[in-house]
């Protein structure tokens, strides 16, 4: 089962979480590329406290989130670059949609520093930079939307930018720094 960023955001919000489904796929992606497999009780013991637990969807939501847990650590170990950061469909309003990426990448960093790691400078490879770009884009929702094609096309960018980068990331990371990938394209 595929689990979709309107499911999940419509699990967390009937939890009474205190974040989205674009936070929380973040911190997820953050703590997988930290830790691998070893990241799902970081992750479920973080994802928990921030919600209500009298709330009855609360009771399901640890299957829920260990199921996104095993379906994300599965895209990113995937041979064909599977993964995707979990953001809102393309029919959804651009400027909201800019605003969960900022939340996702905001996520990525918490859960980065949630898996242990605290000195990014030191990180492997081009992580450094990928980490002051996911900063940058954590930025993102200050910034005016305009709603035109230029807009999209360079929301798309950021997206396949997410892709590449955490994919490079994971690999570094869970390589000790050994990763043959190729850096993902600057956007600068």
């Amino acid at each position: 089962m595929t689990i979709s960023y309107a499911a999940l955001d419509q699990v967390l919000a009937q939890s009474d979480a205190t974040f989205g489904a674009a936070e929380c796929h973040g911190v997820l992606s953050g703590l997988v590329c930290a830790l691998g497999d070893e990241g799902l009780g970081p992750f479920l013991e973080s994802a928990l406290l921030q919600t209500d637990p009298e709330s009855p969807q609360t009771r399901q939501l640890p299957e829920i989130l260990t199921e996104l847990f095993a379906q994300t650590l599965a895209m990113l170990q995937d041979p064909a670059c599977l993964f995707y950061p979990l953001l809102p469909a393309d029919d959804v309003a651009i400027d909201l949609r800019v605003q969960m990426l900022a939340e996702w990448c905001q996520g990525f960093l918490v859960g980065l520093h949630q898996g242990g790691i605290t000195d990014f400078k030191a990180l492997p490879g081009d992580c450094p930079e990928m980490i002051e770009d996911l900063t940058e884009f954590a930025r993102a929702q200050m910034y005016t939307v305009d709603h035109g094609e230029e807009d999209e096309r360079a929301y798309n960018e950021l997206v396949e930018f997410l892709h590449a980068g955490v994919l490079l990331m994971y690999g570094e990371l869970q390589s000790g720094g050994d990763a043959q990938s190729s850096p993902p394209p600057a956007l600068h």
